[in-house]
């Protein structure tokens, strides 16, 4: 099974939140700009979680960064989050909807993965029975 990248889940939300904003927007009801919201403050809460942890378990391994880092994103995601429900007036629903699409994005990336790897060995195993 092939190693989940951050650049293909990422990839994977932006076409799923793209598709709920336009569906949200040709159907006039919720808000495109809380879906694209939600999905960028869980998209940048990604890169962040990634970062940290590169920094913790890379080498040489930076334990006191990552937490700085960890702190770093909770602090973002609370706030951005606060900001944007309560300035700005996003509708809740909407958001929660954009936020979810990076779960989604994990499901169809390692339903996609898992798909892909099944395939790739039943052609191996043809070639091991035409040998």
């Amino acid at each position: 099974m092939r190693r989940t990248s951050t650049a293909r889940l990422l990839g994977w939300q932006a076409a799923i939140a793209m598709g709920f904003a336009i569906a949200t927007a040709l159907s006039g009801r919720g808000s495109a700009a809380g879906i694209l919201f939600g999905a960028g403050l869980l998209g940048g809460s990604l890169l962040l979680q990634t970062w940290a942890t590169s920094a913790a378990f890379g080498r040489p391994g930076r334990p006191s960064v990552a937490v700085a880092i960890f702190t770093l994103k909770l602090g973002l995601l609370v706030g951005v989050a606060a900001f944007g429900l309560g300035v700005t007036r996003v509708p809740p629903m909407s958001f929660a909807v954009g936020a979810t699409t990076l779960l989604l994005a994990i499901v169809v990336e390692t339903c996609y993965a898992d798909r892909s790897a099944r395939r790739a060995s039943r052609r191996a195993s043809v070639r091991e029975d035409e040998s």
